[in-house]
């Protein structure tokens, strides 16, 4: 009599069959980003991104796209959080700027870019640190952790403290509406009406995003 085959589950099946959400947003990114070690901290990245946007209450699709193409664009989702300058460059061009102190504090690199949205300068660290309760002054690196980061994009996005400008994300992107050129213009403050390549690329990033969470 034959032995049945005892059913030994793949350790390395993950249970997903590929159309769940984080699964077709990976497929999309994956188009973008070929390295092995990329994609694994892309695929983490999306996952953060789209428990944060659950967390913040983010129902529509657009707007979820044009979060996640605004990472995508700034951070390689995930794999670029901290800006690349060399302390010599910041703190000869920054110093004495935005809340940083002269050349000899420092403050120019050790607040340099982080995060999603790039905060840059010691006054940007100070307000968002008081904002999520966080001390970014003396531990201004955790405004590049991914799950911080999302939740400074996806506030000072959405109701446009980040540039300064009037309005919110919902007067470009909600609904029927899915602007994602001049929500990105509006974001960055940005009055010229025409394309640049930074602003095409995410309106790309944003669509190909919007695209897969429909399907």
């Amino acid at each position: 009599m034959a032995v049945p085959t005892p059913n030994i589950p793949n350790l390395n099946d993950d249970g997903d069959d590929g159309n769940s959400p984080i699964e077709k947003l990976f497929s999309v990114s994956k188009k973008y980003i070929t390295n092995a070690s990329q994609q694994s901290r892309a695929k983490q990245c999306l996952e953060v991104l789209l428990d944060t946007m659950e967390g913040a209450g983010i129902t529509d699709s657009a707007q979820k796209a044009f979060f996640i193409a605004i990472a995508h664009g700034t951070s390689l989702l995930g794999n670029q959080m901290t800006e690349s300058i060399t302390e010599e460059e910041a703190n000869k061009n920054r110093s004495g700027k935005s809340g940083n102190g002269e050349q000899e504090s420092g403050d120019a690199y050790r607040y340099r870019g982080r995060g999603f949205i790039r905060l840059n300068g010691k006054s940007d660290y100070e307000k968002w640190g008081k904002r999520l309760g966080f001390d970014f002054i003396t531990k201004p690196e955790l405004a590049a952790e991914l799950r911080i980061a999302a939740k400074i994009m996806i506030l000072g996005i959405k109701e446009g403290s980040i540039s300064g400008s009037k309005g919110t994300l919902a007067d470009y992107i909600n609904g029927s509406k899915r602007d994602f050129a001049n929500a990105n213009k509006w974001m960055e403050s940005n009055e010229d009406k025409s394309l640049n390549g930074k602003n095409q690329q995410i309106v790309k990033f944003a669509e190909a995003y919007y695209e897969a969470l429909l399907s």
